[in-house]
């Protein structure tokens, strides 16, 4: 069996990404409450947990597609982040409101 270095950084950094900016925008991780060094340790903790998933996809070829392939997680990441914190605005409203 053999490791391919480059593949798994790569790999686990699309991960880390997605998660990491899901992380900025979540409701309870993305408030000042929590320090800088906790939000990251978890991200690498997550991103360790959830590579695995990550390990059977094709890697993009040529820096069009590495940079294609890092907008995307972070676009998804963002999006799941924002997602999230509507919900929860929506429940706080609903709460208000009665």
């Amino acid at each position: 069996m053999t490791w391919d270095l480059q593949a798994i950084v790569i790999q686990a950094l699309l991960a880390g990404t997605r998660l990491g900016a899901a992380m900025t925008f979540a409701p309870f991780f993305g408030s000042t409450a929590i320090p800088l060094r906790v939000k990251a340790g978890l991200t690498v903790a997550l991103t360790a947990l959830l590579y695995p998933g990550y390990a059977d996809r094709s890697l993009p070829a040529g820096a069009l597609g590495w940079t294609a392939a890092l907008a995307g997680e972070l676009a998804v990441g963002l999006v799941i982040g924002l997602a999230m914190n509507f919900v929860f605005e929506g429940i706080q409203l609903a709460g208000q409101v009665l």
